[in-house]
């Protein structure tokens, strides 16, 4: 093997280190970007008080359990929840007892 084919297998294998190098500098830029937007996504998430609201869809709203006494019947309206804090709307359907 002449001293020219050395340099140029030399320089064959010194270049496609050098791209195996960029392909993972380029493969961990990527991935630590993804990572960052995560973050990002999660904080937002955590700081947001609502994160489902459900509305009923019916205009009288959604009948639900009565209460053990059974004079009064409710009607879930609306709700939204979060990571803290969960709120629900019903309406109390008072009815008389014995008519």
């Amino acid at each position: 093997m002449t001293v020219l084919q050395q340099r140029r297998q030399q320089h064959h294998s010194v270049n496609k280190e050098v791209s195996e190098v960029l392909y993972e500098k380029r493969l961990l830029t990527f991935i630590t970007g993804l990572t960052g937007v995560g973050v990002l996504v999660w904080l937002v998430a955590l700081a947001t008080d609502y994160w489902i609201v459900v509305v009923a869809n019916e205009e009288g709203g959604i009948e639900v359990a009565s209460p053990s006494n059974g004079s009064a019947k409710r009607a879930f309206l609306w709700s939204h929840s979060g990571m803290w804090k969960c709120c629900a709307m019903y309406k109390v359907r008072t009815t008389s007892i014995g008519k």
